[in-house]
């Protein structure tokens, strides 16, 4: 569940991986960023954090409080869990916003959460139980916002939808509800470099990708790719009733004032405005 131009970030930035693989920068770069992600892992890991709110009388937090308004953010591709990718593109990894979103719940410092999203969508694993999470959050009694800055699309407007209100800034942009699959045939390439690849499988819809993709094959992806669609759509009705869920999941995208008008936000507002209005 993501933009056209969210993939071609994440395909681009494998592809400059490995044409880079073998450039020593490159690899020290890898290393440095390889070791970030693992410091940023530990201080994420409940155990890690015990210690360190054992040891030292301010709670560690991946959210800011202001005016008692906790301000969490959805930014870049979201994946399900942290790894390379995440440190290299900016992305989200949803174990890490699920446990966040409810560490910001359960602080007594917060009495309203805003999610603040930029995000093109990202992997559908994980998504829709984070947006049942939001949903769920209804029932508490703190408000949970979400603002778009920036973009709000596919997978992050799944999540950010089942607020208890969505606002969205003059410029943004929010909506791309679908869900894409790409697939990449390498069977010439293969073959014009003289490589024969054999593929043994106990299926015909087994290892889907892995040499010639047939009719078949394509058809069983679009009743996958059927199965999120539905279940996306019935999740943005679930949290905004009275949407025109048919007439909104194109694919497109409204900018302001018209994701207002097409009933995928409440309004157009900024995070400062949300905070004097919801803070302390």
């Amino acid at each position: 569940m993501i933009t056209d131009d969210g993939l071609d970030l994440i395909c681009g930035v494998l592809a400059n991986h490995l044409n880079s693989i073998d450039d020593p920068e490159y690899k020290a770069k890898i290393d440095r960023l390889e070791k970030e992600a693992m410091i940023g892992f530990m201080e994420r890991h409940p155990l890690f954090r015990a210690a360190v709110n054992s040891a030292s009388s301010s709670d560690f937090k991946n959210y800011n409080v202001i005016n008692g308004v906790g301000v969490l953010k959805l930014t870049g591709p979201i994946f399900p869990r942290a790894n390379l990718m995440t440190c290299m593109s900016g992305a989200t990894a949803l174990e890490e916003y699920t446990q966040d979103f409810s560490d910001a719940l359960d602080d007594d410092d917060v009495q309203a959460l805003i999610q603040v999203v930029d995000s093109p969508g990202g992997s559908v694993s994980g998504g829709f139980e984070m947006a049942s999470k939001v949903f769920g959050a209804r029932a508490q009694s703190k408000p949970v916002l979400t603002l778009v800055e920036g973009t709000c699309a596919s997978l992050a407007y799944l999540i950010g939808s089942q607020s208890d209100a969505v606002y969205t800034t003059e410029a943004s942009m929010t909506g791309s509800i679908g869900v894409v699959m790409a697939i990449e045939d390498d069977t010439r390439a293969a073959e014009n470099e003289g490589i024969k690849r054999t593929v043994l499988k106990t299926g015909k819809n087994k290892a889907i990708g892995v040499g010639p993709v047939t009719d078949d094959q394509i058809a069983e992806l679009k009743s996958m790719m059927g199965d999120y669609f539905d279940r996306f759509k019935a999740a943005v009705v679930r949290a905004r009733t009275g949407v025109d869920i048919e007439k909104v999941s194109d694919g497109s995208l409204w900018i302001g004032q018209k994701a207002v008008n097409m009933g995928l936000v409440d309004g157009v507002s900024t995070l400062d405005d949300l905070i004097s209005e919801y803070g302390q």
